[in-house]
């Protein structure tokens, strides 16, 4: 999703998907792009890399109203100004507004790489094992007929 990913799709032949950017500050625009085949919204509150540009209530209550209308779900991208970095535990706790998803890192791990998705209980509810994938599958794989002959 990220600013400058459409020219090079990290090596993938083709777009997996089609993304819309809309000016962060142009409210109008943003429920423009929004529509009944919109899948997500992903916003960071406080853009980090864009300037640390605060997105404002404004923008994000309309977010939210939009894909409320729409049926899309709203991310906020944490990672940068999640864990406190707002004055809140998160913006979307500072700015009142509250999203589908929520995804942090950084400071989470204090320079650890680690990170977190925090999901609102309607998206949990949908959500079955597996659906998220895991680096452990393999271990839940039965296991293959062993090669060494008994004997």
């Amino acid at each position: 999703m990220t600013w400058g990913a459409l020219e090079k799709w990290y090596g993938f032949p083709r777009r997996p998907f089609d993304v819309v950017f809309a000016p962060r500050d142009d409210i109008e625009a943003a429920e423009r792009a929004i529509d009944r085949d919109t899948a997500a919204v992903i916003v960071e509150p406080v853009q980090g890399v864009g300037g640390a540009f605060d997105v404002g209530k404004p923008m994000l209550q309309a977010l939210r109203k939009r894909c409320e209308e729409a049926g899309a779900v709203l991310i906020f991208d944490e990672v940068q100004c999640g864990m406190g970095r707002t004055g809140a535990a998160f913006g979307a706790n500072f700015y009142g507004v509250t999203p589908d998803i929520i995804t942090t890192a950084k400071a989470l791990g204090n320079g650890f790489p680690v990170s977190a998705l925090m999901l609102s209980k309607r998206i949990a509810e949908r959500i079955k094992n597996d659906d998220m994938g895991t680096t452990f599958a393999a271990a839940r794989w039965p296991a293959r007929p062993s090669r060494r002959s008994s004997t």
